[in-house]
């Protein structure tokens, strides 16, 4: 509650939260360069919080969890309140955009820098489904508050919103919804697919050599793909195209302000349902590497080829099976939201 606090009363970059003083990790990806070197992260700020701040509204109303005080009393209606204004207030912090003429050059400047891909920018994509003309993205994470540089790495943790959280905000959540699902959809140079999966990150269209230099196919939180993200996105999405079902007139009857307006919106539900499937194509054409922690690829004249991530140079590997690797014991594809096209919610 103390560390949520600042940002209640102003939501600005500086009362994000930060990584702990002297530690160069505090959320799943393990390692400074995980981030980018960055300090501010997008998952733990735009989507753990919120959640958090819930349940410990929730946890107050009930008997004997915390200490049975003046200020833990406070707390049940505090903590929703300022959950909801975490969840309206940051993904706009770390929201960007890049006009479709820039990121194209941005693409050919990177098959020009990296050493491990020289196959097509697919930059025809990005003209596919644009928000007026851009590309629009969240950072991975922000720099620092004192260099509040914003490390435009195309990224999985988008899943964490969607299987997570709700928004009131129809324009933000139609926004988000686009973007997610558009990053799935464009094939790595442009997006996040590959024939072997989906990359948890690529900073192709960040113009930064650092960031091209950390982010590679045999960094551990590269341009790789894990079994637990795929899982993640998966459900992330069904769980978004599950809040149009259910409000469908031949599902089930709800009233119309429960439905999101992305649902009613062709080009933005047709990317989403689109979204899903593509990425069930693709973690069905990889079955048999689900399981593993994480894997990599490399790229020649044939295409992708599928590579442990430890067979590649200067490429380590943990864990190889991990309770997270087990997602897909109970992760499936929910066959019925591949039929039709887009399904118009009747007003």
């Amino acid at each position: 509650m103390k560390a949520t606090e600042a940002l209640e009363k102003d939501p600005s970059i500086k009362n994000l939260i930060q990584l702990k003083d002297n530690e160069g990790t505090g959320q799943w990806r393990g390692s400074p360069s995980g981030l980018g070197n960055a300090r501010i992260p997008f998952d733990v700020n735009c989507v753990l919080v919120p959640p958090a701040l819930y349940a410990i509204s929730e946890l107050t109303r009930m008997p004997d969890v915390y200490p049975n005080n003046a200020e833990t009393e406070a707390w049940k209606a505090a903590a929703a309140k300022r959950a909801k204004v975490w969840k309206d207030n940051t993904p706009p912090l770390f929201q960007y955009n890049i006009t479709t003429e820039k990121a194209t050059s941005l693409l050919e400047d990177y098959t020009r820098k990296d050493d491990f891909y020289n196959g097509p920018t697919h930059a025809d994509s990005l003209h596919k489904c644009p928000s007026a003309g851009k590309v629009v993205d969240y950072a991975l994470a922000i720099k620092t508050v004192a260099s509040p540089d914003k490390i435009a790495v195309t990224h999985t943790d988008t899943a964490f919103w969607l299987f997570l959280l709700d928004s009131e905000d129809d324009d933000q959540l139609t926004t988000f919804i686009n973007a997610t699902a558009n990053a799935i959809l464009r094939p790595f140079l442009a997006g996040l697919s590959t024939p072997v999966g989906a990359v948890v990150a690529n900073p192709a269209l960040s113009g930064d050599d650092d960031l091209i230099g950390i982010f590679t196919n045999s960094a551990y939180y590269g341009t790789v793909i894990w079994g637990w993200q795929l899982a993640l996105m998966a459900k992330g999405l069904e769980r978004q195209l599950q809040g149009c079902l259910a409000c469908h007139a031949k599902r089930a009857p709800c009233l119309i302000r429960h439905v999101p307006s992305f649902c009613r919106v062709e080009g933005v539900y047709n990317a989403l349902r689109n979204a899903y499937n593509y990425l069930w194509d693709l973690i069905e054409g990889n079955s048999d590497q689900l399981q593993s922690e994480v894997w990599s690829w490399t790229y020649s004249n044939a295409g992708y080829k599928f590579s442990p991530l430890g067979a590649l140079t200067s490429g380590t590997e943990s864990n190889i099976r991990q309770l997270w690797s087990s997602s897909f014991l109970t992760v499936k594809r929910d066959s019925s939201l591949a039929e039709g096209r887009w399904m118009e919610v009747e007003l």
